[in-house]
């Protein structure tokens, strides 16, 4: 009996001396992987921004992206592994932490603000353009960052459209970051006059025609008359030299459209990019709207089929040249009803090739 009291005392006292281990939380772990979809331009959206073309040889190996934790400090890039399914292509895994989230439930809310795929040579082969760029309308989030939860125990998967990206191509995807501090954005204003005289004497199209068939001057706010605002379409290249290209070629960049008949107060002003150690050559082409004697895009009135323009200005780097009187704004005349206008047209000379070369 003495033996089992002892015993019992030597447990006691073992027992009360153990020293009390602290618990460790459970590890709140998430999964996370995106789906990507690469989107291609649509040949039939005539004068629609053209998405660049992709490099056949180029492959994707990776994901480089870039989450923003809403409410918490959480802001930084991840560059992941990527592999196709099914003709589907995914990224690898990425697990989260979210001991430290900030939400109630425990999940974490991000942001995707970033998304680029990368090709062989660690280069960006194609991109998710920033909310309401010129390349936005062809994703599904056009005027918005993707945003998700990510939530303990469970896989989120995320649905991401990319674009063909090339980097002459940035502003389009709304990559005002890109080399910014070699890169001055310029810009350049237009307006025009049309005068009714020059279609009769060139086409024979009478007044009446003007007055009679539907067109979009008729909604000017002084009607049609001989001389009137012109209403028209911009559109802008670059000149381009790349492997395919040696010598150079024209790449298009965008259309800027004047084609508000009750906002003809304003000048029509258009952006471009100006590498600042880099001479940079633009042309832009002048597409006029009127009753024009052969097949418009847009019916009786419209404007002229893609390469048939009205005129065009060359320039290298910095457009204030083109702007011959100094008010800052370019002005011209299709026809001869305006006194003295920087740019006569027809009569204006468009040169086919940059008068610099790269």
């Amino acid at each position: 009996m003495k033996k089992v009291l002892l015993l019992l005392l030597i447990a006691a006292v073992v027992f009360s001396c153990k020293k009390n281990e602290p618990t460790t939380p459970e590890k709140q772990q998430a999964d996370l992987a995106f789906n990507i979809t690469s989107i291609f331009s649509d040949e039939s959206r005539d004068w629609d921004p053209l998405i660049p073309e992709c490099n056949a040889d180029d492959v994707a190996t990776q994901a480089k992206f870039r989450l923003l934790e809403q409410e918490g400090p959480f802001d930084g890039y991840f560059i992941v592994d990527v592999f196709y399914t099914n003709d589907s292509l995914y990224t690898q895994v990425l697990k989260f932490d979210l001991t430290d989230c900030a939400n109630d439930d425990g999940c974490c809310t991000f942001t995707l603000t970033e998304f680029y795929l990368l090709d062989q040579n660690g280069d960006v082969m194609k991109a998710m353009p920033q909310p309401n760029s010129e390349f936005s309308e062809f994703v599904f989030n056009s005027d918005y960052f993707i945003t998700f939860d990510v939530c303990p125990f469970l896989k989120t998967q995320v649905y991401v459209e990319v674009l063909c990206f090339q980097p002459h191509y940035y502003i389009d995807f709304g990559f005002f970051w890109f080399n910014i501090t070699e890169i001055t954005v310029r810009e350049m204003c237009f307006f025009g006059d049309v005068c009714i005289d020059w279609w009769w004497d060139e086409f024979e199209i009478p007044f009446a025609y003007w007055q009679d068939t539907e067109n979009l001057y008729q909604d000017q706010v002084n009607g049609i008359q001989a001389d009137m605002p012109a209403l028209f379409d911009l559109v802008v290249f670059k000149w381009v030299i790349d492997d395919d290209y040696p010598n150079g070629h024209w790449v298009y960049s965008r259309v800027w459209h004047y084609m508000d008949p009750f906002n003809m107060e304003d000048p029509l002003c258009i952006r471009y990019a100006d590498y600042d150690f880099a001479t940079d050559i633009y042309k832009v082409e002048l597409y006029v709207y009127g009753p024009w004697p052969y097949v418009t895009r847009d019916g009786l009135f419209g404007i002229t089929p893609n390469g048939i323009y009205q005129g065009c200005w060359i320039f290298s780097d910095n457009a204030d040249v083109l702007d011959l009187n100094g008010d800052g704004v370019i002005d011209f005349a299709m026809g001869y009803c305006v006194e003295d206008p920087e740019y006569q047209f027809p009569d204006e000379v468009c040169f086919e090739e940059p008068v610099i070369n790269k």
